[in-house]
């Protein structure tokens, strides 16, 4: 195997698993902070539960 596809497949696992780690830092952070509950739910009332 070329050693540039080696270094380019290293590279993005390495990146995808950067963005992912990040991304799930972000969701615990939101919800940490208490974010999530300003958030309104429009529909809240309209959702027919009994069909």
């Amino acid at each position: 195997m070329p050693i540039h596809m080696i270094i380019a497949t290293i590279l993005g696992v390495w990146l995808t698993f950067m963005l992912g780690t990040g991304l799930m830092a972000l969701v615990f952070l939101s919800s940490g902070t208490g974010h999530d509950e300003q958030v309104e739910d429009r529909l809240k009332g309209e959702i027919d539960i009994d069909g």
